[in-house]
């Protein structure tokens, strides 16, 4: 791994993994698609910086705590206890990798098995289904 992006995933266990771009006009970075599978993939499989629950809790607790204070319903998210509202996601790990290229930033990642938004599946058994639109939007 260069050491730039060392320097990039070895910050502090207090600090988030960077969310995901938002592809808009113009051409899109890979990372648009393949942020979360790509630090998955480098950080806990291949160089062992991270364990499982390292990862999870960078790429789901610490952003929403990040928010929590200016956000109230970022409170509830993050984490699985009664009364959470928590998103579920089933992965293979050894499956788990980014895809997306410059010439395609936006093609999804590979290991993801199932993916639950608010109970209805998005992901079942590897394929995405096109016509589901769960959830909410975050509102402050």
């Amino acid at each position: 791994m260069p050491q730039r992006q060392c320097e990039h995933h070895h910050r502090p266990p207090s600090e988030p993994q960077p969310a995901q771009r938002i592809p808009g006009a113009g051409t899109a970075h890979p990372r648009t698609a393949g942020t979360y599978a790509r630090s998955l993939r480098r950080m806990v499989r291949e160089t062992g910086v991270w364990t499982w629950p390292e990862a999870f809790r960078r790429c789901a607790y610490l952003p929403a705590q990040v928010l929590a204070p200016f956000t109230p319903a970022m409170r509830t998210k993050g984490y699985l206890a009664p009364g959470a509202d928590a998103d579920l996601v089933v992965l293979s790990p050894d499956q788990m990798t980014d895809r997306a290229t410059y010439l395609d930033p936006t093609r999804p990642s590979t290991g993801v098995v199932h993916l639950l938004v608010d109970g209805t599946f998005v992901v079942r058994d590897g394929a995405l289904d096109t016509s589901a639109y769960p959830g909410r939007p975050v509102r402050r």
